[in-house]
Parts: C-alpha cells; structure tokens; sequence
C-alpha cells in the first residue's frame, strides 16, 4: 500500500528498479523485458485512447 505522504513511492521504487536491473541482464528476450513492453505499450494506448476521446468529445473509443 502507499504511503499518503510518499510522493516517492519508495515501496513500488525498489522492485521496480531490481526488474529492469535484471532485465538489462538477462536481455531483450528476456521475460521480465517482455512483461514491462507490454505494460508499457498498455499504456500508450490507454494514453492515446484517452487523449482520442478527450478531443472528440468524450466519445468511446477502442484500445487497441
């Protein structure tokens, strides 16, 4: 859980930091390189979507 006043979030900070240590190490093909691309490209589109929907009115829009 969060710390209300950890603007930080020194908790989430460290495994965060041992998973892309050890996906330098372990490489691209790796599965924990793999995991954070696909979060991330989860992101963008869910970013994208939400700034697709914004500027058309809030209409629904697919994430893809």
């Amino acid at each position: 859980a969060d710390v209300a006043d950890d603007s930080y979030h020194s908790a989430w900070f460290g495994s965060m930091e041992a998973d892309f240590e050890r996906a330098i190490a372990d490489g691209p093909d790796s599965p924990v390189a793999r995991d954070n691309l696909t979060e991330a490209r989860t992101t963008l589109a869910s970013i994208e979507a939400a700034r697709e929907s914004a500027s058309s009115g809030s209409l629904a829009v697919k994430i893809i």
